[in-house]
């Protein structure tokens, strides 16, 4: 299966409004795994956002630079979400 990676600011506001973005990419690419990243503290509440979608794996992070690392080691395809 392929891995897809959503990038996004990591606020918890951040991934309630990716919410709808995450639900219509499994949809669209049902050949990928969906990895969506989250800061320690919200990790919990976005895992739970999530718990209804077997596709979508929530990683937890410790901020950006944590966050570019894994997209560097893991070898996915990248959705960029940010401004």
């Amino acid at each position: 299966m392929k891995k897809l990676f959503l990038k996004h600011h990591l606020g918890l506001g951040d991934s309630f409004v990716h919410n709808g973005l995450v639900r219509r990419l499994v949809e669209e690419y049902p050949d990928y795994m969906v990895y969506v990243p989250s800061k320690e503290n919200n990790f919990k509440n976005v895992s739970f956002m999530y718990r209804d979608l077997p596709r979508v794996e929530v990683i937890k992070v410790m901020g950006d630079g944590d966050m570019e690392n894994k997209i560097i080691n893991g070898n996915y395809d990248i959705v960029i979400s940010s401004f």
